[in-house]
Formats: C-alpha cells, structure tokens, sequence
C-alpha cells in the first residue's frame, strides 16, 4: 500500500515503529532527514539527482476576481494583467533571495537553475541567472505600468501546496523580498490542496503558484515544449505566447543533428529567460528512508520519487 503523509513527525514515527517501509521524500524541509538519520534500524540514501524543475509560475491574465483584491492598481489588488508587464516580471525575479533559500531551506542539496532546461541538457547555460538584486527589482518595479506600480502599491496572493515546506519556503522568500522594496507592496501567502492549484492552473483562475516538473523522457524537448511552446502545459496556464520560441521549438524537434538541436535551444531557452516567462527556482536533489529490510529497490533515474522493485535471486 502506498500512502501519502504531509506531516513529517507522522513519518519518522511511522518509520520508527515499522508501521512503514520507506519514505520518498521531496516535500519536507532538508533537516527532516537528520530525523530520519537518527532512528535505528534504517537507512537514509542521499544526493540523489532528479530530473525534475521546481518553478514560480505567474499568470499573464488571472481569470479569477477572488484573487485580484480590489482588482486594480492600488495597495489593496491588482488588475487581471498585472503579470503582463514585462517589468513586474523582471521585478519579481530580482526580489527572490536564490542563495539564502539553497542554503537555509534545502541545506546546500539543491541545484539553482533559472530556466527551463535541465542542466545536464543540450541548451542549458550556465550563464542565464537571475539574481537577488533590491536595486535592479526596484527599478523594474519603478519602470512598471508606466510607474504607477510604485506610487499605487499592490497585493498579490501567492499558493503554495498544502504539506509542501519548499514550496512554503519559496513563497516566503519572495515575500520578504518584494515587501522589503516599498512598503505599499504586499505579498499574501496562501496555503491550499494541491488539488485546487491544479485545478485553478487549468483554466487561469490561479495568479502565482509553485509547481514541479518531472521529466517524461530524457531529452531537451519535455523540458522547452511544456514550459515555453504556446501549446505546453505551462503557458497553457499562465498565457505566455512568444511566436519566435514556437518555431524554433519546431525546428528542433524535427532534426537529429545534435549540435544543431542544441543550438535551437539554446536561443529558445534564452529568449524565454528574456521574457521571464517563469521564474525557474532549482533542481531537486532527493533522499529516501527505509528500514533495513527493505531489498530490491532500484531508483528510477530520472527521478527519485518513482520506485521500482526487483526480487533478489
């Protein structure tokens, strides 16, 4: 039987006791596994790497007035489009403390990867970084709507999944930072079942949201497809549209040359880290806890979280 439990003292207990076999663990702050660690009779396995793309999405045209406040610029809401603007965007991506959320929230276990391909991938650059920069956010944010943003002010509510304490990390960093640049600036951090985020998501009734992606296969293409192509799952979502990344995504899907392909990437990936289509956060660097009897388990190498089983001959 397999289970889900959010609460992480339930699963060192429930490890503790046998009641369970193993964890999978993705969801809980890093220092849970010290708990784990400590219990006898079982056995932590780390630094396993994933194929998989924590992001900070944010909606183009939130069809939901539930979370637009007053549903205007001013300190109270903000209008449907307000993610329209390029500036806001560039804004919110300056105001994320990446290096202290690496350090204080994931314990170093982490890879920072600010777009949308993996790094192992063709099309990867390591040169395409968003920074924590309160002078370059204040600019954006000053430049914004035409400078109304800084004189209104704005609250922007912000989900995270329930059970998730990454992703509840994540929503608070970008809190302290946005709230640190102007005093009229307000993020509403929101905790709610994952279900209802990915409904909301569905039909852009969501504004801003942390959600994962896990690799189908291992090519660059489930990476740039889902998370930049007017079609992909993401800009479904978010309304994201850049004429230029469709086509280059459709020359690189259709040609075998290596080289050729990661060439396309490569300017798709940085035309959307440009747009700031999304603000891709980190790679996961998962652990699992089991008890000593468990045998035969084999990881699924493109990501933790699937566990296969094998019988010992």
């Amino acid at each position: 039987m397999i289970k889900r439990v959010d609460e992480p003292a339930t699963a060192v207990q429930l490890l503790k006791t046998g009641d369970a076999d193993q964890f999978v663990v993705g969801s809980y702050a890093r220092n849970v596994a010290k708990q784990f660690a400590g219990l006898s009779s079982v056995k932590v396995i780390d630094n396993i790497a994933t194929l998989v793309l924590q992001t900070l999405f944010m909606n183009f045209n939130i069809k939901d007035s539930a979370k637009l406040g007053s549903g205007k610029l001013d300190e109270k809401g903000i209008p449907a489009n307000f993610f329209s603007d390029l500036n806001i965007r560039r804004a919110f991506a300056a105001s994320f403390d990446y290096d202290t959320f690496l350090k204080d929230q994931l314990l170093g276990k982490g890879v920072l990867n600010n777009t949308a391909m993996q790094t192992s991938f063709p099309g990867y650059d390591k040169a395409l970084q968003y920074h924590f920069d309160k002078a370059a956010a204040t600019t954006s944010f000053k430049k914004a709507w035409g400078g109304k943003v800084w004189e209104s002010g704005f609250t922007v509510p912000v989900y995270f999944n329930s059970g998730n304490a990454n992703r509840q990390k994540a929503a608070e960093v970008l809190k302290r930072g946005v709230e640190a640049i102007n005093p009229k600036f307000h993020i509403d951090v929101r905790e709610t079942q994952f279900s209802q985020i990915l409904a909301d998501q569905a039909v852009q009734r969501e504004s801003v949201w942390m959600l994962g992606w896990q690799a189908d296969y291992g090519d660059p293409h489930n990476f740039a497809q889902p998370f930049l192509a007017s079609t992909g799952n993401y800009p479904q979502n978010t309304e994201y549209r850049n004429p230029k990344i469709d086509k280059l995504i459709d020359q690189a899907v259709s040609i075998s040359d290596p080289a050729q392909r990661a060439a396309l990437y490569r300017q798709m990936i940085r035309t959307g880290f440009n747009d700031v289509a999304e603000i891709p956060i980190y790679q996961p660097v998962n652990y699992t806890a089991q008890r000593d009897w468990v045998k035969g388990r084999v990881t699924n190498p493109l990501y933790a979280g699937d566990i296969y089983y094998y019988t010992s001959k």
